[in-house]
This record gives C-alpha cells, structure tokens and sequence, in this order.
C-alpha cells in the first residue's frame, strides 16, 4: 500500500477559472494547474507530449486544452488525448485543504515525447 506524499502546489486562488497557470514543483519539474468545466482543480504534466511544447501557452475551451503549437487537444478532466487519442498527458492527484491546493507528485512520471 502506497502513501501519498502530498507537497503545497499553491492556493486556490492562484487559479483562476479560464486560465492556466504553470507552477514549479519541489523537485523542478513544471506543472499547469487549472480548474476543469466542473470546477474542479486539475494538474497535470506541463509539457504537451507531442513536441514538448509548453501546455501553459495553450487553450482552453470549456474542458478543452488546446496546445498552441500543434493544436493537440486533450481532455481537462482526465488528460487523455482528443485527437491525438493514444497520446495524452500525466495527471497528478490533487486534494484541496481550505485555501491550498496539494498534490503527490510521488509516483507520477510525465508521458514522454511521442511523434
């Protein structure tokens, strides 16, 4: 049985609905957090696997992530791949406790570059 090692990602309030925010974890790998179409908080790997062109540059639409280089879409709910179907983006366990945002980023690995 594994145990969460959750870590301080940043406070509710730093994301904003509507918008990506990219955050730096303790260990340096960058993540984007945002809040999905149901309101929830998401985070998921920074880096969109296609060309690895940062996802924080991208587009959202509703529960839509759209890469701004290539136009890969990805679902903001779990990460999976729209139109790149088998190719989508790590999603990171996320809870939230009164104003901060915690994530364990532990046992997650980010997709890797897939053409």
């Amino acid at each position: 049985m594994s145990t969460k090692n959750w870590e301080r990602l940043c406070s509710t309030s730093e994301i904003a609905p509507g918008e990506i925010t990219k955050i730096e974890l303790l260990n340096g790998t960058e993540v984007i957090a945002l809040r999905a179409a149901s309101g929830s908080i998401k985070v998921f790997q920074a880096l969109c696997p296609h060309q690895e062109r940062s996802l924080a540059d991208g587009y959202l639409d509703g529960n839509v992530l759209t890469c701004a280089a290539h136009m890969w879409q990805f679902d903001m709910e779990t990460g999976e791949g729209l139109n790149a179907a088998r190719c989508g983006i790590a999603a990171y366990p996320v809870k939230v406790e009164g104003d901060d945002v915690l994530i364990d980023a532990s046992e997650v690995e980010p997709h890797a570059l897939w053409a």
